[in-house]
């Protein structure tokens, strides 16, 4: 078995692939795998469902060495240079993500206190909290579309 470190992007192995597992790989995907042998530190397994490993992992194959990865998503094979373009535009992604969540949390947190403000306030005065509210419902729906447009 070869030793392979996934890179660029998380790899997927469908059903019936042999992996070699360190006992870690082996106890998280215990359910997903038939063991077969044991060799050394090296668990061999036959995948019994697809299987999925994150950019850093450590495993071994049987067979021949894959000439590049399967994009999980598509299914399709990805270069060394389109894995590596890709890995450049996670964190950037990752970031847009989570400023988007931060916002989007921050508008509902806003909309929340206009709501209990409108709640408290007397009639006569409502025009001015329900405007406040409205302004704060709108930032909501905005943070929702630009999360959207992030990808999350």
């Amino acid at each position: 078995m070869k030793k392979f470190v996934v890179e660029g992007t998380a790899a997927s192995f469908g059903e019936g692939a042999i992996l070699g597992l360190n006992k870690a790989q082996f106890a998280a995907r215990a359910h997903n795998v038939e063991k077969l042998r044991v060799e050394g530190n090296v668990i061999v397994v036959r995948a019994s469902r697809p299987l999925e490993f994150k950019i850093g992992e450590e495993l071994r194959l049987e067979g021949a060495e894959p000439k590049g990865l399967t994009d999980p998503m598509s299914g399709k094979s990805v270069s060394k240079k389109e894995r590596k373009a890709k890995a450049a535009t996670v964190p950037k992604t990752k970031n847009t993500i989570a400023s988007a969540v931060k916002a989007l949390n921050d508008a509902e947190a806003d909309a929340a206190e206009a709501q209990v403000k409108l709640d408290k306030t007397a009639p006569d005065d409502r025009v001015a909290a329900q405007q406040a509210l409205d302004d704060a419902k709108a930032a909501v729906a905005s943070a929702q579309e630009a999360l959207t447009k992030a990808g999350g």
